[in-house]
């Protein structure tokens, strides 16, 4: 379980390219560091390495990563004392906050146009899928 969390959480978005011969290139955080990754999906190396700013705080990590097609960046960011959604800006990483997500959401995702945000072990309602207001 562990695993499966810690590889959910090493969220990877990715940005699809229609011509075969293009670089496709995506996007990584990690719950454990400050940093944002532009990754190269040929070579699974980080092209680019940024580390996330924030006005709300300290930033301790990043759970997720969820663009809407042609929209913006969507990421939950950790502080000392809890975790934000907010948009970020792949070219400089400066995350701008929506709001406290009030529990310990482990990832999110969009399906037909709604963001979802999935609790883990350590929330205090677990292992629970909700419905975020963006």
């Amino acid at each position: 379980m562990k695993l499966r969390l810690l590889l959910s959480t090493l969220t990877l978005l990715m940005l699809v390219a229609f011509n075969t011969n293009a670089q496709s290139t995506f996007y990584a955080v990690s719950p454990f560091d400050v940093n944002f990754r532009t990754m190269d999906s040929t070579t699974m190396l980080a092209t680019s390495t940024v580390a996330m700013t924030s006005t709300t705080g300290t930033i301790t990590g990043a759970n997720g990563l969820a663009a809407e097609p042609c929209g913006p960046i969507y990421i939950v960011y950790k502080t000392s004392t809890s975790r934000y959604l907010g948009t970020i800006d792949p070219a400089t990483a400066v995350i701008t906050e929506i709001g406290n997500l009030g529990d310990n959401v482990a990832n999110i995702t969009f399906a037909n146009g709604v963001l979802l945000g999935v609790t883990g072990d350590g929330a205090t309602v677990g292992e629970t899928l909700y419905s975020i207001n963006t």
